[in-house]
C-alpha cells in the first residue's frame, strides 16, 4: 500500500505513479496475473528513496539546530559564570 501519491514530495516518482494508475485502469485479468507488479515494485523503491532523502535532510537540519542550541547554552553559561566558566570552577573548589 502506498501513501497519497499526488503530494509535492513525490514529484520524482510521478512517472511511476502515472504508469501504475494506468496499469490499474486496465482489465482485471492482466492485473490478477501480476502485470502491474514490476511497476509497483519500482514505485516502492522510488518512494523508499524519497523517504530516505527526507530523513537525511531532517537529520542534518536537526544537527544544525542542536549545534546552535548548544552554542547558545554556552553563551548563556559564559554570561553567567564568566569566560571558561571561571566562577563555576571556583564554586566547585570551595
Amino acid at each position: 500500500m502506498h501513501p497519497k501519491l499526488h503530494e509535492q514530495r513525490f514529484k520524482n516518482c510521478e512517472d511511476l505513479v502515472l504508469a501504475l494508475e494506468e496499469c490499474h485502469a486496465q482489465n482485471f485479468i492482466p492485473r490478477a496475473f501480476g502485470l502491474c507488479n514490476n511497476i509497483s515494485d519500482d514505485l516502492t523503491l522510488c518512494l523508499r528513496q524519497v523517504r530516505k532523502d527526507a530523513a537525511k535532510e531532517n537529520m542534518m537540519k536537526a544537527r544544525e539546530r542542536r549545534k546552535a542550541l548548544e552554542q547558545r547554552w554556552k553563551e548563556i553559561d559564559e554570561e553567567t559564570y564568566g569566560k571558561d566558566m571561571y566562577l563555576k570552577n571556583i564554586a566547585k573548589k570551595a
